[in-house]
């Protein structure tokens, strides 16, 4: 999906040699996938087994597959586990939980504690609290779970794990008991140190010899869309302030020889004010980067657009999700077509690609609302510059559906099937009028 180097992982990185001085190995099992060369191939692993979710739930839940049980062994013998005390899967796209990713790890995972290697083992990701404390209680051989995405509480555990202690933002096994937290930890992000990218290859990160890396200024979103599960949703908006996060785009910059940078936000307007001193900072201190982020649709007046790109905004990505009035009152979408319109045209005439997001067949769509969204796409098609269609249910975007049923022991059915609709009427009406279909982040920032 995404070719940079994953932003939660620089992150632990970065807190625990800080914290803690601790003696990290990162073990980068997506790096050889995203330059997609041969280094799988060549080990005799095939990593579309993992693919087949409701297999490897019943391999580590019921009776074990001797291929998927050979398969994460072969993948274990390319780490090196000695001295190793935590072990710790990040299971995460951006800020959208990864079923791949869950189910590969519980199978790498179930065949470490086979070994009884006394390492322990933890999950991260972005997955609500009620799903993490049901694969906890499911699967054993997990030692820990972060519930609050705070990587803060993931060093409490690392530093107080069988201490007797009482811990806060991560669920966890103590003598077979299972533990929860008392209470979340505060998340400040001004205490975070810089990302550390420094164990990863990134040369096998870079798209047309050039490298994007992922940054956030802040966690939250003002909106609160029935369909998501972004464990920050919901109002309150947890930033940094904008001196540091310049000062820190700067270092970046001239540490890893990157000057551009994908913003994984859920939404960079959240607060105008900010975005205008923000990128005012960027101005300031001649930082000198090209910057993709994710926005909503609404309250991005000619001045403050003009203002982005003259800070090196090249892209936005709008999630529209659809045209029909209806279906957006529906989902919380605290937007209409006509602002919409507005903003996709003042944008584009300013110079910033625009890319927009739509999804097809969620639960209240009814045909009028394809037909508002394909007027809608008609209106507006010489101010997009590509789309993407997605089905509400698809992996990605909508996993975690998919994870209850698999919790459920169920054939896991897309939402979008039952729902009786999917985007595939947008994706050819799309085609019909020329907008480009394509999902691109840090490869659009690479080509320019």
């Amino acid at each position: 999906m995404i070719k940079s180097p994953p932003l939660d992982v620089a992150n632990m990185i970065a807190l625990l040699r800080k914290g803690e001085g601790c003696n990290i190995r990162l073990f980068d099992l997506r790096v050889h996938n995203i330059a997609q060369d041969s280094f799988w191939a060549k080990k005799g692993i095939d990593l579309n087994v993992f693919n087949d979710f409701q297999r490897c739930f019943n391999h580590v839940l019921e009776k074990e597959s001797s291929e998927i049980g050979r398969l994460a062994e072969k993948i274990l013998n390319e780490t090196e586990l000695n001295n190793i005390k935590f072990l710790v899967f990040f299971i995460t796209v951006i800020e959208q939980f990864s079923l791949q990713y869950f189910v590969s790890a519980l199978c790498i995972a179930a065949r470490l504690k086979k070994t009884n290697h006394p390492i322990k083992i933890i999950f991260s990701g972005n997955c609500p609290k009620r799903y993490i404390r049901r694969i906890m209680r499911s699967f054993h051989f997990l030692d820990a779970f972060l519930e609050d995405g705070n990587e803060y509480a993931l060093l409490e555990y690392v530093k107080k794990a069988g201490k007797g202690k009482t811990l806060r933002g991560v669920i966890y096994r103590e003598a077979d008991k299972l533990i929860s937290p008392v209470a979340n930890l505060p998340l400040q992000l001004n205490r975070y140190p810089v990302p550390d990218f420094s164990l990863f290859d990134l040369e096998k990160y870079k798209s047309n010899g050039r490298l994007a890396l992922p940054y956030e200024l802040s966690r939250g979103c003002v909106n609160n869309c029935f369909f998501c599960y972004y464990i920050y949703k919901g109002g309150k908006i947890y930033k940094k302030s904008y001196a540091k996060a310049v000062k820190e785009l700067i270092y970046l910059k001239n540490k890893y020889h990157a000057d551009r940078f994908h913003f994984i936000d859920a939404e960079i307007n959240f607060d105008k004010n900010y975005l205008r001193k923000f990128c005012q900072e960027l101005l300031a201190k001649k930082a000198e980067i090209l910057w993709s982020a994710l926005a909503i649709p609404a309250d991005l007046d000619p001045d403050l657009l003009g203002l982005m790109r003259k800070s090196g905004c090249v892209q936005l990505r709008f999630g529209v999700e659809s045209g029909g009035p209806g279906l957006l009152r529906k989902i919380n979408k605290n937007t209409n077509a006509v602002e919409m319109s507005r903003v996709l045209k003042d944008a584009h005439q300013i110079g910033i690609y625009t890319y927009v997001t739509l999804i097809g067949g969620l639960p209240p769509e009814e045909v009028e609302d394809i037909l508002a969204t394909k007027a809608f796409l008609k209106r507006n098609k010489e101010y997009i510059d590509s789309v993407s269609i997605c089905d509400y249910g698809e992996l990605g975007h909508f996993g975690i559906y998919v994870l209850e049923n698999l919790l459920n022991q169920r054939e896991h059915v897309q939402e979008s099937a039952r729902a009786g609709l999917s985007g595939r009427p947008l994706r050819v009406y799309a085609k019909k009028i020329g907008l480009k279909e394509e999902d691109i982040i840090d490869g659009f920032l690479c080509k320019i």
